[in-house]
């Protein structure tokens, strides 16, 4: 790594090494290492965020000029998560909300993963938590991932979970979630997906999460936000959130469980190459056929996942042939070269 600036210097000196550390299992098992010195890192894995917030700019450019990217302020975000560090909550929300910081260092994997800071770090936090739910000035993405984690919470620390149950029930209910009337310009091209203009989809993208996590206390106000109009068309089907609600955290639907898998297997699922794209899936007609090299992910699942070998995030995207993938097609939202 190349960089025409230096790095903070660090109480454990180790922390350096994020900057030049991948996801690739030889990494991981060095951050193990790392961990294991335990909460004297998370002083330094706080730094890290913030130098990375600081400093943004000199690190795209470094990237541009030199291949200089490195993941380390996914392997603190992590880190921090496996620590438990829920101290450095604010510090992690911080980082979370800024959109342009998110896309940037986290792509692909931001949302999905971002549960399990949310999950470990935001025990003592719950209620930063619920207002970051109702706050409209971050994007929709980011309220439901904050919702997803707070219902992890819930899940997997039961001391909290009538709170949080009574904290939905109200969500669920509120005034605020209006009667949807969706016109015909929210059909998106001709993928046939109703995209949400604003806000419209969260209240139903929150309670398939909450259905999938096994709150079955909400089924009534679950059940409730479609039958009166509210729950936004295209992210579920009211029959796929029962199916959920009546096979609660089953041994299928729980591989999907990113709070409460090893580090290892975090990083092999970031590791993992994308599913396909939708795009040339329903390029011609949404109810095309499924291609045979395409199976779904679980019974349970509507991912689609590539039975063939496929790119990797951290593999050269064929479309520039020096960027990785994931500062290319990827980091445009794409989960396939874009070659063709």
């Amino acid at each position: 790594m190349a960089l025409s600036f230096p790095l903070p210097t660090f109480n454990n000196k180790e922390v350096a090494e994020l900057y030049t550390l991948s996801t690739n299992p030889t990494d991981v098992a060095r951050i193990r290492e790392i961990l294991a010195i335990g909460e004297a890192l998370i002083p330094d894995l706080e730094q890290v965020l913030a130098f990375t917030d600081e400093h943004h700019d000199d690190f795209a450019l470094a990237e541009l000029e030199e291949d200089a990217y490195n993941e380390a302020p996914l392997h603190a975000l992590i880190m921090l998560a496996e620590l438990r560090a829920t101290s450095s909550f604010d510090a992690i929300l911080r980082f979370l909300s800024n959109e342009e910081l998110t896309e940037y260092w986290l792509g692909d994997t931001a949302f999905t993963v971002a549960e399990h800071y949310y999950a470990y770090c935001g025990q003592t936090s719950i209620g930063k938590l619920q207002e970051s739910i109702w706050d409209e000035t971050l994007w929709s993405a980011q309220r439901s991932t904050i919702a997803s984690g707070l219902g992890w919470i819930g899940h997997l620390f039961p001391e909290h979970r009538p709170g949080i149950v009574e904290f939905f029930r109200a969500y669920l209910r509120s005034d605020k979630h209006q009667i949807l009337d969706i016109p015909e310009e929210y059909i998106y091209g001709k993928r046939g997906f109703l995209v949400a203009e604003g806000d419209e989809d969260v209240p139903a993208m929150i309670a398939s999460q909450l259905a999938f996590q096994g709150y079955t206390e909400l089924r009534e106000e679950i059940e409730l936000l479609w039958a009166s109009g509210k729950a936004f068309p295209g992210i579920t089907t009211i029959e796929s959130v029962r199916e959920d609600l009546d096979n609660p955290m089953s041994a299928v639907n729980s591989v999907e469980l990113l709070p409460i898998q090893s580090l290892e297997e975090i990083y092999d699922w970031i590791d993992t190459p994308f599913t396909p794209n939708l795009d040339e899936l329903f390029r011609e007609d949404p109810r095309e056929t499924i291609p045979q090299d395409l199976v779904k992910k679980n019974p349970h699942s509507t991912t689609l996942v590539r039975t063939e070998a496929k790119i990797g995030r951290n593999d050269p995207c064929p479309l520039d042939g020096k960027k990785k993938f994931k500062k290319c097609c990827g980091a445009k939202g794409h989960t396939t070269c874009q070659l063709a």
